[in-house]
């Protein structure tokens, strides 16, 4: 359904820049702004919202606790080693 609204010059140049540099029709800004403001978002929480509702997020508070990451490289090559030491004694 067709609207039109009054801005004032300030406000008409900030939406044509925004819309210029984020590549966004006015139409689609406003309408999205206006269903966020209306609280008419039907969005699903997303997964790290429902992790952090359900306390999965930051469990680990240790200071001591190894970062699971930092011994990939050293376990994938002594896996790599062993793959291929017992190819060659075939």
């Amino acid at each position: 359904m067709p609207m039109s609204i009054r801005l004032d010059a300030p406000l008409e140049r900030a939406l044509e820049g925004y819309c210029n540099r984020h590549r966004v029709t006015k139409t689609a800004l406003v309408t999205e702004l206006l269903r966020e403001r209306l609280n008419l978002a039907a969005a699903q929480p997303s997964g790290f919202d429902l992790a952090c509702k359900l306390g999965l997020v930051g469990m680990v508070d240790d200071d001591s606790a190894t970062d699971d990451a930092s011994a990939h490289s050293e376990a994938l090559k002594a896996k790599l080693r062993a793959k291929h030491s017992s190819l060659g004694s075939v």
